[in-house]
């Protein structure tokens, strides 16, 4: 019979022989370590995508209703020099011409809108086809 030769061991090198293992959960600690600070890194950039968008937002609300005051502002402006000019046409000639001319006056308006709204029109027509 031939006699077998005891199992190689692998040469001493001075360290404990669990080392590989030890190395191996350092480095997967340290690789979930770098995820939990990339997950937090990603956490930080959402807040901040949300908190601009939150500014464009509040920034587009206070636009909005500042336009809004001023356009009532123009309106109510309109309709006092409105009322104004009737009644300074009222101190200058009777009530029989200064209704004529107003009616005249709108009457002059309501056909020039008309007659904007049917170019806008066919300009829209000659557009989509």
């Amino acid at each position: 019979m031939v006699a077998q030769a005891p199992p190689a061991t692998p040469p001493s090198t001075g360290s404990p022989p669990h080392t590989h293992s030890a190395q191996a959960g350092r480095t997967a600690g340290t690789a979930r370590h770098m995820v939990d600070h990339l997950v937090a890194a990603a956490k930080l950039q959402w807040q901040i995508v949300v908190l601009k968008i939150k500014l464009q937002l509040q920034r587009a609300m206070t636009l909005a209703m500042i336009g809004g005051a001023v356009a009532v502002t123009a309106v109510l402006g309109l309709i006092f020099t409105y009322i104004f000019v009737f009644h300074a046409l009222r101190l200058v000639l009777s009530a029989f011409w200064v209704w004529l001319i107003f009616a005249g006056f709108h009457l002059l308006l309501a056909i020039v809108l008309v007659v904007v709204a049917k170019a806008i029109m066919e300009k829209m027509k000659k557009n989509k086809v």
